[in-house]
């Protein structure tokens, strides 16, 4: 069912181009003393309603222009921001901000584009043998890590993670991107604050930590996230990681949604309504087995349930393209992991990537019967497991 915003849009169109129509039934263009002039077609009609019709007709492509698509563009941009949360109204306006101290702040991140970041860490009660960060999936927060967290830090890792813009608890407008490199750009800023020491990042880490092995754990659109700020970091000195964990990679779009026609319309209408809702919202079914994860995801007031924004989508498109091209170059150890009954990233991107990555040491894991968010499903110790085991061969 329509809403107003729809509705204005809708018939903003239906004014505009309506009344072209009309007038061009009963008008036509012929070329005269070297130029086009508008001739009345029909003999019965004064020259004065072709004359009204004009006017009409350029009222209402005004009217349009300057009226309704500008109040439709508006309330996209308002719904990025609605919702059934409190925390929804969190929201940047473009404007210039000083750096945050750590003493008021002390886990708010200020990204580039002057967005306030929220930041978690979780740390061992001994110095850590290494050092890891959670990269969260699209419409959630890192807060539904705490398990993951746990599990690391008992292996003897610290363990560090933010929330992506237009998520959770950070600045944004919901679930959108301007460009997805700004998200991999957020995690290399965040990754350096940490391991320089500097603030906003919670409880700054000793010195003697900073040289410890680093890992990234990628979830779903994390993933995607992940090996892109995996490529960026090349040219800088955090470029060093011991290993890359991929949980549900977003590595490729199901083609039957990602048709030529589709990509065109989604490029096309990304630089008109960037946040217009293309997509129903994701619900707890579609990313878990277990009964109590469902319903903690359908309630958590902090995970988006609306529609994805169509720039979101066009990112997404461009993001895995440009992946599957640069997989041979992507040269770090990594564990690549998916569950065969996901519906959200499909495992053949898993599969994909494996296969053609130019990396020495990779590891492939499929689970049988497991749903998209294989860290939460009913299975969830044995798949941790597996990446503890991971994480701690290459410690040794």
């Amino acid at each position: 069912m329509m809403d107003l915003k729809q509705l204005a849009i809708f018939v903003g169109f239906c004014t505009a181009f309506g009344t072209i129509a009309a007038v061009l039934s009963t008008t036509s263009a012929e070329y005269t003393t070297g130029s086009w002039r508008p001739v009345n077609n029909d003999p019965d009609e004064p020259e004065s309603i072709f004359e009204d019709e004009i006017f009409f007709m350029f009222s209402a492509l005004l009217f349009y222009c300057f009226v309704l698509a500008p109040y439709g563009v508006y309330s996209y941009q308002l719904s990025a921001t609605s919702g059934k949360s409190a925390v929804e109204h969190i929201q940047h306006v473009g404007r210039t901000r000083a750096a945050l101290d750590g003493f008021h702040f002390p886990a708010k991140l200020l990204n580039s584009q002057g967005l306030v970041l929220h930041t978690r860490q979780w740390l061992p009660q001994k110095k850590p043998l290494g050092i890891a960060f959670l990269v969260h999936g699209y419409g959630e927060h890192v807060g539904r890590y705490e398990h993951v967290a746990s599990t690391l830090t008992a292996a003897g890792l610290a363990v560090f993670g933010l929330d992506h813009q237009g998520h959770g608890q950070s600045e944004g407008e919901r679930v959108h991107v301007e460009r997805w490199d700004d998200f991999a750009e957020d995690l290399l800023l965040y990754v350096e604050t940490v391991i320089s020491g500097g603030s906003g990042v919670g409880k700054p880490i000793p010195s003697t930590w900073r040289s410890l092995p680093r890992f990234l754990v990628g979830h779903s659109m994390g993933g995607a996230i992940t090996i892109r700020a995996a490529f960026l970091s090349r040219d800088r000195p955090i470029h060093v990681w011991a290993g890359v964990v991929l949980s549900g990679p977003c590595l490729v779009i199901n083609p039957e949604e990602a048709t030529p026609p589709l990509r065109f319309l989604a490029k096309t209408l990304s630089g008109i309504f960037p946040k217009l809702g293309i997509t129903p919202g994701l619900g707890g079914i579609a990313v878990s087995r277990d009964p109590a994860v469902i319903e903690s995801y359908d309630n958590d007031p902090l995970v988006y349930h609306g529609k994805m924004r169509i720039n979101m989508g066009h990112q997404a498109l461009i993001t895995t393209d440009k992946i599957q091209k640069d997989t041979p170059e992507f040269d770090w150890p990594f564990l690549i992991m998916t569950g065969d009954a996901d519906v959200l990233c499909m495992p053949e991107g898993t599969d994909n990537f494996y296969r053609d990555a130019g990396s020495v040491d990779k590891t492939c894991k499929h689970y049988p019967g497991l749903a998209h968010e294989i860290f939460n499903e009913p299975e969830k110790d044995d798949v941790l497991a597996d990446v503890v085991e991971w994480i701690e061969t290459r410690l040794r």
